[in-house]
């Protein structure tokens, strides 16, 4: 078994599209779960119709695959017209330590600025070490929590400002 996990393995970053729903929602509650987190309002908002609430206002969705299954995702939702909030960013736990996170946030943070975003936000917490970690390591900055923080699980704010 530990010669497969060692492998070297492909992983596609592919748009989201309907079929994708069921695991888009699934990666959120498995981190949510594991860090012991409940789903808050806007939470199930996103996950039950990102369509609606994420891709038809401007945002994006991508997803990793690796093996025929859906591992991975992170999205972007839009604020402004040159204003992204980075969401949902999970992977499977099995799927972790294979720069898969990195891949998503870089493929959502390409595809914000080819569309005009200039600035992206995120809320997360401070339980979620490694994934603090990559977005400093991507630029983003941490800043004082915005008052009415859309998510009450949220103990930290970042941003980053898209260079041209």
């Amino acid at each position: 078994m530990t010669e497969h996990f060692s492998q070297a393995w492909d992983v596609a970053i592919v748009p989201y599209a309907p079929q994708y729903r069921a695991d888009f929602a699934r990666l959120t509650y498995e981190w949510y779960h594991e860090y012991h987190f409940s789903a808050e309002p806007i939470d199930r908002c996103l996950l039950a119709n990102p369509q609606k609430h994420v891709l038809s206002p401007g945002g994006v969705i991508f997803l990793a695959q690796c093996c025929e299954h859906i591992v991975g995702c992170c999205g972007a939702r839009k604020h402004a017209a040159d204003t992204f909030e980075l969401i949902k960013l999970g992977v499977s736990k099995y799927y972790r330590g294979r720069k898969i996170g990195q891949a998503l946030v870089e493929t959502t943070l390409a595809d914000v600025k080819s569309v005009g975003g200039q600035r992206v936000m995120l809320y997360t917490n401070t339980k979620l070490g490694n994934a603090c970690r990559l977005y400093r390591k991507l630029g983003f900055i941490e800043k004082p929590m915005p008052d009415g923080a859309p998510y009450k699980k949220a103990d930290r704010f970042m941003m980053k400002i898209l260079k041209e």
